[in-house]
């Protein structure tokens, strides 16, 4: 099976899952603090205010975390 062709069906996969995990899971009825909803609003549109700086990742990491996403993504499609 071709890269791109893996990808597109794990992609698809993912989303399915996600899709019925919020199907799922009980809307709340709690209204959602204001200082947490500027928080969210400023990551979203990446003002850069309330963004904490981050180290960059050493080389090492980044394979070790892509290596995890695959293996999620895997167990998430084998699942599904």
């Amino acid at each position: 099976m071709r890269k791109k062709a893996f990808e597109k069906l794990l992609k698809e996969a993912i989303i399915l899952d996600a899709e019925e995990q919020g199907v799922r899971l009980p809307t709340s009825s709690e209204p959602i603090p204001a200082e947490a909803q500027a928080r969210f609003d400023a990551a979203l549109n990446e003002d850069g205010k309330t963004r904490r700086e981050t180290k960059p990742i050493p080389r090492r990491e980044q394979k070790t975390a892509r290596r995890f996403r695959l293996v999620c993504g895997l167990s998430a499609a084998g699942a599904a």
